[in-house]
């Protein structure tokens, strides 16, 4: 059966700064076109995503958003998504409210991606996250908290500490229809992510939706601990050697770092 290569990026297909080398991006494009059907699974948006990956020729679908997304590399279109119901978004809000946490709440508002703040509320792992995305169109300030949380709502992320969202975090692990990340942010100066999507919405959901799309095997890279979902879920999996050692421990196997182009070393001796 036919194979389909699934890679995260941060820390994994990209290097410590976050870019795609130009001998990873040169050598990937060489084996796609010669047949290897291949993709990304990311946190990140469509937009972050495709702008790293500038000049790669992708032809499947990403997967974005933890998996909330499949999306068609070569033009944006969704192919298919995750979105929570009203009735979750309310439970949400609860737990936010309870902790006196303020979400970035990611939304389709007239079918056009929106990500919400409400202003006042930013802290410095926020601002420093705005400033990270300068003329970003996505962006809004809320007219209030119930316009914070309007719209089709498919993401939460909120900034901060350890201590300020262990909590939450733990509350909503704890509650059905939903999935949850919470984890050092990889570039951030020791800040913590809690990213909170409906349960369909995780790296596993996203790569067994894009097997029953294309059919094939999955085979999966990745490097932290919300690749978990997803190497359960694939036929393989691997872990570079940079990975988080839980993550290790449940892979196929081990290898090389994403600053030795591990991945792309791996196609190589592979395909």
């Amino acid at each position: 059966m036919e194979e389909i290569y699934v890679s995260d990026l941060d820390g994994t297909l990209l290097d410590t700064h976050a870019r795609l080398p130009l001998e990873v991006r040169e050598a990937l494009n060489r084996l796609i076109s010669q047949g290897l059907r291949f993709t990304v699974a990311t946190a990140r948006s469509f937009a972050s995503a495709r702008a790293i990956l500038d000049g790669l020729e992708l032809g499947l679908p990403m997967l974005t958003y933890n998996g909330s997304f499949l999306v068609e590399p070569a033009n944006g279109r969704i192919v298919s998504a995750e979105l929570f119901r009203p009735e979750q978004v309310c439970k949400a809000r609860e737990v936010f409210e309870q902790e006196g946490l303020w979400p970035l709440v990611y939304a389709l508002r007239g079918g056009q991606e929106r990500v919400s703040r409400l202003p006042g509320t930013e802290n410095a792992g926020v601002r420093a996250y705005l400033a990270s995305r300068p003329g970003d169109k996505r962006m809004r300030e809320a007219n209030g908290e119930d316009d914070l949380y309007g719209g089709d709502v498919f993401y939460f992320n909120v900034i901060g500490t350890r201590e300020e969202l262990s909590t939450a975090a733990d509350s909503f692990a704890a509650m059905d229809g939903f999935a949850c990340t919470f984890q050092r942010e990889l570039y951030g100066d020791g800040e913590y992510w809690l990213e909170v999507m409906p349960a369909g919405a995780t790296k596993a959901g996203g790569v067994r939706r894009l097997r029953e799309l294309l059919g094939g095997r999955i085979v999966c890279f990745g490097d932290g601990m919300n690749d978990m979902p997803m190497f359960r879920a694939a036929d393989e999996s691997y872990a570079v050697a940079n990975a988080a050692e839980d993550l290790k421990r449940c892979a196929t196997g081990v290898i090389g770092a994403n600053t030795e182009g591990g991945v792309v070393r791996f196609l190589q001796e592979r395909f």
